[in-house]
This record gives structure tokens, sequence and C-alpha cells, in this order.
């Protein structure tokens, strides 16, 4: 598991308790994958405990690895798709990878 900048400015900016962070990297963790997911390219988007979380799945080696994108609040989240629709895939993968 690992997270960007962006999603570690939103996590302390929301001030999202390490309890109800465990629990959404629990649930990425033991379903990375599921049809919940709404997705744009690589990026995921995901509801998990009233937050909506965006991620993407690579490997490092033969390890799976999520890396989380963005969390913002669920009622939000339409914003963040529209955004994603708008700014074009490749420019999003950049943001969510930090690169």
């Amino acid at each position: 598991m690992d997270t960007t900048r962006v999603a570690e400015q939103q996590i302390a900016g929301l001030q999202i308790s390490p309890s109800t962070l465990a629990a959404i990297e629990r649930q990425l963790k033991h379903v990375t994958i599921s049809d919940d997911d709404q997705l744009f390219g690589l990026i995921h988007i995901r509801p998990i405990n009233g937050y909506d979380v965006s991620f993407i799945v690579g490997r490092e080696g033969k390890t799976v690895v999520v890396t989380i994108g963005g969390v913002i609040p669920s009622e939000q989240q339409k914003g963040l798709a529209d955004s994603l629709e708008k700014i074009g895939i490749v420019a999003a993968l950049r943001g969510a990878t930090g690169v």
C-alpha cells in the first residue's frame, strides 16, 4: 500500500482518523479490484467509509501494490469523475502516481 503526496495532504486536510485510514487500506488489500469501482483508464475510484478513494493497482516484482492517489468525501465524487474525463487520462495518471 502506498499513497501519493496529494493523497497524504487530502487525508491530513480532511483529518481522516488513523482507524478510518486503516479500514480503507484493509478494504483495498482484501478486495483490490471490485465491481463497485468506477474506472478511468487505470485509475479506480471506489466509495469506502464515506470517502471516494482513487487508486491505481500495479506490481513491484511479484508484489501487488495499490497506490492511493486521492481521498475526497463521497458527495464530491461526481466532480472528481467529471474532472478526470475533462483533463484526460494521461494527466490524471501523472497526478495519481506523482510523476
